[in-house]
């Protein structure tokens, strides 16, 4: 929604020697179908931990039987940390080791080809001062919160945008953004704070008019879906698989989001067979993923609402009705 276009906040600092990087491997592993054979997977374990081991690195076992070891350096004050998926390898290094990482990799038989898909400087800037950094730019942040507001957008988590828009690449931070992240957390807190001293009046969501049941009913769907999206993704997290699923969670979540969220007094027209379509992947996806790791206590329509999935597969053959 570019609320913060041509904010930027000044980290006050060098940059760091650490860059955050994803190498792609190309190995035995494949989306969807897994590891070829336990052969295939053990052998390419026990290569890459010799390899790493004998060049002087440590491999640090997961908590969770399903998550991946993480990569780190014997150097004191080393601040690496590697995410070892069989496809990519995630986190962040210093800028001199990235090669020798990718030649280490590059000498493993069981891995097939190594490319270094992503790299970017980051900022080496501590939780507290970065939340320093933020607050004492409240008063720019609020006035485009403002401007967006007097534009007609519809502020909801003026968090998550500011840190889509204006983050800092730290290396304290992972992937993604969550609720917890400090840039995420004090925007947030700035904007109810403004809005409770009656510096920020938002714009508040229009109801569409003259929504059919079955378009209700489809609505109430997709918000269910996205509240259980959220337990999904904090259970992945939880267990260490989240990397493994997070790309199917954004794809997953903006197409939801799509259906729900309606900004100003601009609307889209209400996509019923889209709607029900995205509903169909999305309870698919929910279903797979907590049956293949027995997530029982997560479920697109839970126990007391056992008749919610009966409606919303009949609502399926409604589709000429709506």
């Amino acid at each position: 929604m570019n609320i913060f276009k041509g904010f930027k906040l000044d980290p006050k600092t060098e940059l760091s020697q650490y860059e955050a990087v994803t190498i792609s491997l190309r190995t035995d592993y494949h989306d969807g179908s897994g590891w070829e054979s336990k052969d295939a997977k053990q052998l390419y374990e026990n290569e890459v931990r010799d390899a790493f081991e004998n060049a002087g690195f440590i491999i640090e076992q997961p908590e969770f039987k399903a998550s991946c070891p993480i990569l780190k350096s014997k150097e004191h004050n080393n601040k690496m940390s590697l995410y070892m998926h069989p496809q990519a390898y995630t986190g962040h290094v210093k800028k001199d080791e990235i090669d020798k990482i990718m030649n280490i990799l590059k000498k493993c038989s069981n891995v097939y080809s190594v490319r270094l898909h992503y790299h970017e400087p980051v900022y080496d800037i501590s939780d507290s001062k970065y939340h320093k950094l933020i607050l004492e730019q409240s008063k720019e942040i609020v006035n485009y919160l403002k401007k967006a507001a007097e534009r007609g957008v519809y502020i909801g988590d003026a968090g998550f945008d500011f840190a889509e828009e204006c983050r800092i690449l730290r290396l304290q931070d992972g992937s993604g953004y969550t609720s917890d992240d400090i840039d995420v957390r004090t925007v947030n807190d700035i904007a109810v704070i403004a809005e409770k001293t009656g510096l920020l009046s938002r714009v508040k969501e229009q109801s569409l008019p003259q929504f059919t049941e079955n378009e209700q009913n489809l609505r109430c769907d997709a918000k269910n879906a996205l509240t259980v999206l959220s337990e999904l993704t904090k259970e992945l997290k939880n267990r260490d698989l989240y990397e493994e699923y997070k790309d199917a969670l954004y794809e997953k979540v903006d197409a939801l989001v799509q259906l729900t969220l309606y900004y100003g007094t601009e609307y889209d027209a209400f996509d019923a067979d889209r709607t029900i379509d995205v509903l169909d992947d999305t309870c698919a996806f929910i279903t797979d993923v907590t049956r293949t790791w027995e997530m029982s206590d997560i479920t697109m329509f839970p126990d007391d609402y056992a008749s919610d999935r009966d409606k919303f597969f009949d609502r399926e053959d409604e589709r000429d009705e709506i």
